[in-house]
């Protein structure tokens, strides 16, 4: 990885990287951030955090290059009137308080709005995610020396192929990733509760207004023009729900972000994963197109309920020249 960054520097030097965006001539661009903070934030989260930094320079990178960055609605009515405009639309997932601490001045500073995606029951009943409470007890136990018992008791609740593989972060990682896609609300209470009543690890009260954004913060932004779209009514994987549930899912969404914004509704595919049921019922709730965490650019062509974004880095190259090459690789 060391060797491609390198190479990456050195053709950006001479503007290949450029050359080669310009060639592929994407209509839109959209880039999925989540955590925006400090690496080193006494607050750790499952969700590592990208720095504010490295989202000005991907920022002045569309700017420079010619792009109008924005919310995804205005993209789409942007494009609907002039299809030859390149955009660059920046979406948050989730509602992490470091994107009013950290990202939301950027927004400010180079005067352009971004998306919002909420997912309705986390901030309705001021609930941190499911990811975010079963990381906090996972990392609370690995401290207290109690990840041998969390792993006897995982095994009794789900059998063994839910065995944590190992202590180190990524393991412990992969496995929150594994449980928080396979299970419905109801299952997800009942393991963070169960976890914690028989380790003796209590979520603090606190966690969601330590880490995710409230309802002042987000109507500020929303106010300055930042796009609030759906996320789902409790972030669970909806290709798994039956059609009651899904469609709870999804119009419980859609009711929340019409009391906070009004404007064209977008909807973020809760892990980025749908099927042709999801897309349906997405559609003919009302949200005029969704997004997903497919890395690829979209074009006119491109299906607007099957949008394409791009992380804002992989392998864990973290300087614009990578995220250059990110975008010629999609």
């Amino acid at each position: 990885m060391l060797r491609l960054s390198r190479v990456l520097l050195i053709l950006d030097k001479v503007k290949l990287l450029d050359l080669a965006i310009k060639l592929k001539s994407p209509n839109l661009v959209v880039v999925a951030y989540h955590n925006v903070g400090s690496h080193d934030s006494y607050v750790q989260t499952f969700e590592e955090p990208i720095t504010p930094a490295l989202i000005e320079k991907q920022i002045l990178f569309f700017l420079r290059s010619g792009y109008i960055v924005t919310s995804l609605g205005e993209a789409l009515s942007t494009l609907a009137e002039n299809p030859q405009q390149k955009i660059a639309v920046i979406t948050f997932d989730d509602g992490y308080k470091g994107v009013y601490e950290y990202a939301y001045p950027i927004l400010r500073k180079y005067r352009i709005k971004a998306t919002l995606y909420l997912t309705a029951g986390f901030v309705r009943h001021r609930v941190a995610p499911w990811w975010e409470q079963l990381y906090y007890i996972i990392s609370k136990a690995e401290k207290e020396g109690k990840l041998h018992k969390l792993t006897r008791l995982i095994s009794q609740i789900r059998g063994s192929s839910w065995r944590l593989r190992g202590t180190q972060a990524i393991y412990l990682k992969s496995w929150i990733e594994d449980v928080v896609r396979a299970m419905d609300v109801h299952e997800l209470r009942g393991l963070v509760n169960t976890l914690s009543e028989t380790l003796g690890i209590e979520v603090p009260e606190d966690l969601y207004s330590t880490i995710m954004l409230d309802l002042n913060e987000i109507k500020e932004m929303v106010e300055y023009g930042v796009e609030v779209g759906g996320h789902g009514l409790w972030h669970v994987n909806l290709s798994i729900l039956n059609n009651n549930r899904l469609t709870e899912e999804v119009k419980e969404s859609l009711d929340f972000v019409r009391t906070l914004y009004k404007g064209i509704y977008t909807f973020a595919y809760p892990f980025g994963i749908y099927n042709d049921s999801v897309i349906e019922v997405v559609k003919s709730s009302g949200f005029k197109a969704a997004v997903t965490l497919d890395p690829h650019l979209n074009y006119l062509s491109t299906n607007t309920y099957m949008l394409g974004r791009i992380p804002p880095y992989k392998f864990n190259l973290k300087d614009i020249a990578s995220f250059k090459y990110l975008l010629i690789k999609c």
